[in-house]
């Protein structure tokens, strides 16, 4: 995964990223956001998670992009109203995600992929779970789980991250060259 975040992250820049709103218009990415990706059963069965994350995300400096997971899509328009803060879009594909990882200021998320991925750009990541995914990441304060209450999550996103640049848990992105020569030598 960390080679494949490296093959691409760079793909894409963010000034040419356009993201449609639930509300049908076509935006470019604010210069300054927060991403939030939230699509886990029990952060969307009930309207009480949700409120939390939204509320949270209307505390922050600045907007919060949020490609709404289909199944939350009407709950999330409901719950949300209409917020300056926060910015409703479609689904994004994978590389407009690891391009708002990678320039957001900091991530909220309750997906085990976009966890790494904020790892892997060195960005503060809150989990909204309640059971570590990836231990990896959990040092240093880079993620941190909270439950879905927003002065919870808030209190999260100020925690100071330690980056440790020896700290390299999922390699160092060559290990499709290490296969490779590995199966070359086998075969």
């Amino acid at each position: 995964m960390y080679d494949a975040f490296l093959e691409y992250s760079n793909n894409l820049e963010v000034g040419d990223v356009f993201l449609d709103t639930l509300d049908g218009r076509r935006i470019k990415v604010p210069d300054y956001f927060y991403y939030l990706t939230c699509h886990r059963e029990e952060n969307t069965q009930d309207d009480n998670a949700l409120i939390e994350i939204f509320r949270a995300a209307e505390m922050l400096d600045a907007p919060t992009i949020y490609p709404v997971h289909p199944r939350n899509k009407e709950r999330a328009l409901r719950v949300c109203g209409v917020s300056p803060k926060i910015i409703l879009v479609e689904p994004i594909g994978y590389l407009e995600s690891i391009c708002l990882v990678k320039h957001a200021k900091k991530i909220i998320t309750d997906s085990g992929g976009v966890q790494r991925e904020a790892f892997f750009a060195r960005k503060k990541c809150v989990t909204i779970l309640d059971f570590v995914c990836w231990p990896e990441t959990m040092v240093g304060n880079c993620n941190e789980l909270s439950r879905p209450i927003a002065d919870l999550i808030i209190e999260k996103l100020q925690n100071e991250m330690i980056i440790d640049e020896n700290y390299t848990p999922f390699g160092d992105g060559n290990a499709a060259d290490r296969i490779i020569k590995a199966m070359e030598k086998v075969g």
